[in-house]
């Protein structure tokens, strides 16, 4: 028994550092990430002329405030693990950060498209989609690392399945497919025509990143009483 309380503690003092990361952690970066997302405003307050580049920019920096801040954090925290070859590294949350990253990178790419087909971006659909895309796809990249992660764990088939009754990934699934409805919904009686147009209805819908990280954040709860 001795034995036993004393590797406990030893674990404590020693090993906490290296716990996984958690969806409770990156929770508050998810926040300011999104709160930091106001910044983009200043493409309306400097005046800049309304071109499809500024505009696309305007758009990716009030869409991935979230992703870009969790992103800081996550390398941050689990880079020293890798390096130093921790066994507890690469958790779900580091999957869901890392694809959440890589779909902000792309963000962009629905946008290209649509113009280079002659597509007005503007209108309710499938314009709506352009919108949506800068403030979700990230989230569509981080349904996919979670995918990653459950397959590298359970297999394909199993993995897949687990994706789809895994919260975060259900959360995700849905925002991303629920902004493009609430766009094309708002677009109908609006559309926008300036700067401020732009921020406001990819801010807006930007903020629905919460929602995943969240519902991270209460499974862990659920599960380990104990956890952030």
């Amino acid at each position: 028994m001795p034995d036993k309380i004393y590797d406990e503690l030893k674990h404590q003092l020693y090993h906490h550092h290296d716990e996984k990361l958690s969806f409770g952690e990156i929770l508050p970066f998810t926040v300011v990430g999104a709160v930091g997302g106001i910044l983009a405003t200043t493409f309306e307050l400097a005046g800049y002329p309304r071109t499809p580049l500024l505009e696309g920019g305007l758009r990716l920096v009030s869409g991935s405030g979230d992703s870009i801040s969790e992103g800081i954090y996550t390398i941050r925290t689990e880079l020293p693990k890798y390096l130093r070859k921790s066994l507890n590294n690469g958790g779900p949350a580091v999957y869901y950060v890392g694809g959440k990253l890589i779909g902000a990178a792309l963000s962009w790419l629905p946008d290209y498209f649509l113009r280079s087909m002659g597509v007005d971006v503007h209108s309710s659909f499938p314009g709506s989609i352009v919108p949506a895309a800068y403030a979700q796809f990230d989230q569509v990249g981080a349904y996919l690392g979670m995918l990653a992660y459950h397959i590298k764990n359970e297999g394909l088939t199993k993995g897949f399945i687990e994706s789809i009754k895994d919260p975060v990934s259900q959360t995700s699934l849905l925002i991303s497919g629920g902004a493009i409805g609430i766009d094309t919904i708002a677009r109908i009686p609006f559309s926008p025509s300036n700067f401020w147009h732009d921020w406001i209805e990819t801010y807006a819908l930007s903020f629905l990143c919460v929602l995943p990280v969240w519902r991270g954040r209460q499974s862990e709860r659920n599960n380990h009483p104990n956890s952030k």
